[in-house]
């Protein structure tokens, strides 16, 4: 039994190797700014009164930073589940158009393709397409996904905590932080097409 678990861990560091420094690079770096994030996002559903087995339950269920901002939002502003929901689901839209380009890496069992489904995000896709190969781009996928729940979930966990100890969200300037990261991420995205404008 020893040796087979000797055996698989030989595997999977040697699958894990194949991954070049700049995506554990890149990986490490999302999963830290993703948990800024989910620190915020519990931080402020703690200043507003939602339990932390809410907090938790959507957080892993849902796993979508804008989705869970944008239900909590029309929850806290006294509209009912269905636009809640309507506008988390209308946020996590965009996703379905990555179902293209990640459908090869979720092959294998059902529950498997579930759960990768369920990983699907911008950062997952992201580092597993810049992989060279297709096994590459597999482990990307699934390293990414997995890092990614379980610090996203663990950070919404901690904010909860946070936010019971800090009191009022709006005097640290969370309630900020998720609106930030949007505004950041737009002049991300448009800083490449001004500089390849023609001056």
């Amino acid at each position: 039994m020893r040796s087979l678990f000797q055996t698989i861990y030989r595997e999977q560091a040697h699958r894990l190797a194949s991954l070049n420094g700049s995506a554990i690079h890149s990986v490490a770096l999302v999963c830290l700014a993703c948990a800024l994030v989910g620190l915020s996002y519990g931080a402020i559903a703690s200043a507003a009164g939602l339990p932390w087995w809410y907090v938790l339950l959507q957080s892993s269920l849902a796993f979508g930073g804008g989705a869970q901002f944008a239900l909590m939002g029309v929850l806290l502003a006294g509209g009912g589940w269905v636009a809640a929901v309507l506008a988390g689901l209308t946020l996590n839209s965009r996703l379905l158009l990555y179902s293209s380009a990640v459908s090869p890496l979720l092959q294998g069992p059902r529950w498997q393709r579930w759960l990768g489904a369920h990983w699907v995000t911008d950062e997952s896709v992201a580092i597993a397409l810049q992989q060279p190969t297709p096994a590459q781009q597999r482990l990307g996928f699934w390293l990414c996904g997995l890092a990614l729940y379980v610090s996203w979930n663990m950070a919404c966990l901690l904010g909860v905590a946070l936010g019971n100890a800090l009191g009022d969200s709006q005097r640290w300037g969370l309630d900020a932080a998720f609106p930030s990261l949007m505004l950041a991420l737009v002049i991300a995205v448009l800083r490449p097409q001004r500089a390849a404008q023609p001056h």
